[in-house]
Order: C-alpha cells, then structure tokens, then sequence
C-alpha cells in the first residue's frame, strides 16, 4: 500500500488511498486557516468517512469532543483528522509526503 500511494504522488495525485486499495482524489481548495477551515484532506476525510466508513465517525467525534474542539475546523491544529485516518489505515497521497519515512 505504501508503495502504491508514493507511485499515486509521483504521479502528482492528491487523495486518500483507503485501506481496501480504493484512491479517492480530493478536490483543491483554497488557502486556509488553521482553526477556521479544514484542509482539502481533512475536509475529504470526513466525507469519506460519512459516506463509506459510517462506523468509524463515533469514535472520532469522540476525540475530537475529548480534544476540546467544539467543530471539525478546530481539530487543524492537532492533526486530529489525518492522525485518525492514519491510524485506520488510510494514508494520506500529496507530494509532500514524498519524502516522509513511513512513506519510502
């Protein structure tokens, strides 16, 4: 899996690759602000866990809660939504992973 998401951002392809092998390319956005807005991954993240992985909602709407963040924007500043995808599986495709280690 690893391997096909560093080919997927060779290739110049921005997305999740979920953890049954689907890659699911995420729109571009504009700039953001940490806090007020989510990033195009965390924005994609959530609807993609609404509309294909229902059952893992609970359980990060629990942290989000335990973390002190009373909406999905206020999450940015700890990386709640990728850690959380990460964990299940999922692994975040943009360029600048490229060069992160779990990644090669």
């Amino acid at each position: 899996m690893k391997n096909k998401a560093k080919q997927l951002a060779l290739e110049g392809k921005v997305g999740w690759l979920c953890p049954d092998g689907r890659f699911i390319a995420v729109p571009e956005t504009g700039g953001e602000t940490s806090g007020l807005t989510l990033g195009r991954h965390e924005a994609a993240a959530i609807g993609l866990l609404e509309s294909d992985y229902r059952h893992l909602l609970p359980e990060l709407n629990r942290r989000r809660i335990k973390s002190g963040c009373q909406t999905w924007p206020e999450t940015t500043r700890y990386n709640l939504i990728k850690a959380f995808m990460a964990e299940h599986g999922f692994i975040r495709v943009a360029e600048d992973i490229l060069s992160i280690q779990d990644i090669e």
